[in-house]
């Protein structure tokens, strides 16, 4: 019996300190990140980012997805918004986002390649296989 609390208690142990570091990632995304770059396969990407924007929200792990808003320029429509969810797993090493395009939504898991107060980076998969890297700056 004795052995049996020993391994519960390592057990919620690993978790509390698990969940503790996916919402210390949260906590330092909270707020306005311009998008500093975005490169495909090494390749930075030509399109025009400078005036696009995602806003994290600040929430609580515990509760669920954490809501947030990527904001662009259309030249057509001027201002345009697009909600999402976002979590964080592994340890804060894997960013999930849940991005509703068009009534749709589409999740993407990506690999945090670093976060700092003022840098977020993370890399992920497309459609046809290649290495999507996104680079944040805290506005």
């Amino acid at each position: 019996m004795k052995k049996l609390t020993l391994v519960v208690l390592f057990l919620a142990t690993v978790f509390v300190y698990s969940c503790s570091k996916d919402q210390k990632a949260i906590n330092n995304l909270e707020g306005d990140w311009k998008v500093a770059s975005v490169t495909i396969d090494g390749v930075a990407d030509t399109a025009d980012y400078s005036m696009d924007k995602y806003t994290f929200e600040k929430c609580k792990l515990s509760k669920g997805d954490c809501p947030g808003t990527y904001t662009t320029i259309d030249p057509t429509k001027g201002e345009v918004a697009s909600s999402f969810t976002y979590r964080f797993e592994g340890d804060g090493e894997t960013l999930i986002m849940n991005v509703d395009f068009l009534g749709v939504t589409v999740s993407t898991t990506g690999s945090v390649i670093e976060q700092t107060d003022s840098k977020f980076s993370w890399s992920e998969t497309g459609e046809l296989g290649e290495e999507i890297v996104t680079s944040l700056t805290k506005s």
